[in-house]
C-alpha cells in the first residue's frame, strides 16, 4: 500500500499491485468534452487530488466514502482513476483534523484548463513561474484605463497564464513564490485558455512544500529527482545592481547602467543576490550556484532580511544561518528551486 504523502513524490512509480486506502474529502465535477470528477482525498498521512474519468465510478464518490483503489495512474504527479481501475467500499477511516486543516482542497491546474469557461473557482494553486510588469490597459466601453498584469503559474499537472487586474495587478509578488486564487474565472484570450483575476478574486501567498519544489523555469522539463542536502557553507556571494524590468530576470547591469539583455538604460535599479555555497549530500559534496530567487527563499525561510545591500551584508546574514539543511532540485551546478527544511536539533 502507499500512502498519499508517498505518492506525492516524484521518484515514487506504480505498478498493477499498488493501492491506496483514502477517504473522500472533496468532489467537483467537471463539465468538459468528457465529464470527469477532479476528487479531493485523504489518508492518515496527508491529503491529494485525484481526477476520476471513470463515469461508470462516479458514484462511489461522495464526500465522507472510505475507499480501496487499485490499478490507478501516476502521470507527472496526478492520479488518475479509469475504467481500468479497481474500486472498493472499506470501513470508515479515521482523518485527523490538523490534516483535513493543513491543505485546503484545491483545484489542480489541469482540471482548471478542462473547464467550460466562465467556470469559477475558489481555491487553485501554483508556483509563480513567470511574472510580467505592471501596465495600464483601456476599457474599449468605458474608456477607463485600469492596471494589468500577466504572470504564469505552474503545479504538478500543467501551467496557465493568470491575467491580473486592478489591485491584483498592483499587489507585488516573485517569480518562484506559491500562491493560492480564490473566486477566479476561466477565460479564453487569443485562443487560449487562461484565468482571469478580476474584481472580487483574490490571491495570497501560501507555504506549500510540495509546489514550492517545482522548477521556477517556465521552459525547463520538470526534473523527477529530489535532492536532500545541507549547505555547510558560503564559498562567494555578490550583491549587484539588475535591471528593474521583470522579463530581464535580474540582468546584471554594465557599468554605464545598461542592460545586456533588453539593450536600454536602467535608471531605477534593483538589487539582486548570486553565491556560490558548499552543500553536502551524504558522502557527496559540491559547489552550487544559487541565483536571487533561491536565495530569497533562504533568507525569508529562516526570518532573515531580505533587503541586502551590500555583498559583505549578504555574506555576514548567509554565514549565520549556517548549516541549512534544504531539498533542491538542480541543473548541472545551479540551483533550479530549493525549499528549506526544519533544522536538526543536534546542530
Amino acid at each position: 500500500m502507499l500512502s498519499l504523502t508517498e505518492l506525492k513524490k516524484p521518484e515514487i512509480t506504480v505498478t498493477n499491485n499498488n493501492f491506496m486506502k483514502i477517504k473522500v474529502i472533496s468532489v467537483n465535477q467537471l463539465h468538459g468534452e468528457k465529464a470527469r470528477l477532479d476528487v479531493r482525498v485523504a489518508d492518515l498521512s496527508g491529503t491529494h487530488n485525484i481526477m476520476v474519468t471513470n463515469e461508470d465510478a462516479f458514484h462511489l464518490f461522495t464526500i465522507g466514502t472510505s475507499l480501496l483503489i487499485m490499478d490507478f495512474l501516476k502521470r507527472n504527479n496526478n492520479l488518475i482513476v479509469t475504467t481500468r481501475s479497481h474500486i472498493g467500499t472499506r470501513a470508515d477511516i479515521t482523518i485527523p483534523k490538523e490534516i483535513l486543516e493543513e491543505t485546503p482542497s484545491s483545484s489542480s491546474i489541469q482540471s482548471v484548463l478542462d473547464s467550460p469557461l466562465k467556470t469559477k473557482f475558489e481555491n487553485i494553486r501554483g508556483k509563480i513561474v513567470q511574472y510580467g510588469p505592471l501596465e495600464d490597459r483601456t476599457i474599449k466601453s468605458s474608456g477607463e484605463s485600469i492596471a494589468y498584469r500577466s504572470m504564469t503559474i505552474k503545479d504538478h499537472s500543467a501551467k496557465v497564464r493568470v491575467a491580473l487586474w486592478r489591485d491584483n495587478a498592483t499587489t507585488e509578488h516573485i517569480k518562484g513564490q506559491v500562491v493560492q486564487l480564490s473566486s477566479c474565472s476561466l477565460t479564453e484570450f487569443q485562443e487560449q485558455k487562461n484565468i482571469s483575476a478580476n474584481k472580487g478574486g483574490t490571491i495570497l501567498q501560501v507555504d506549500d512544500s510540495d509546489l514550492l519544489l517545482i522548477s521556477s523555469d517556465d521552459s525547463e522539463e520538470e526534473s523527477c529527482l529530489i535532492r536532500n542536502g545541507t549547505i555547510d557553507a558560503l564559498m562567494k556571494c555578490s550583491v549587484y545592481s539588475a535591471c528593474s524590468k521583470a522579463t530581464c530576470s535580474r540582468k546584471k547591469l554594465t557599468e554605464d547602467q545598461k542592460c545586456p539583455k533588453c539593450s536600454m538604460l536602467c535608471n531605477t535599479p534593483v538589487k539582486a543576490y548570486t553565491a556560490k555555497l558548499f552543500v553536502t549530500e551524504g558522502n557527496n559534496n559540491k559547489i552550487f550556484t544559487f541565483f536571487h530567487d533561491s536565495i530569497l527563499h533562504l533568507l525569508t525561510a529562516r526570518s532573515a532580511t531580505s533587503t541586502v545591500t551590500t555583498s559583505n551584508e549578504l555574506s555576514s546574514i548567509l554565514t549565520g544561518l549556517l548549516p541549512i539543511h534544504i531539498s533542491f532540485h538542480s541543473n548541472a551546478d545551479i540551483i533550479t528551486s530549493v525549499r528549506v527544511k526544519r533544522p536538526k536539533q543536534d546542530d
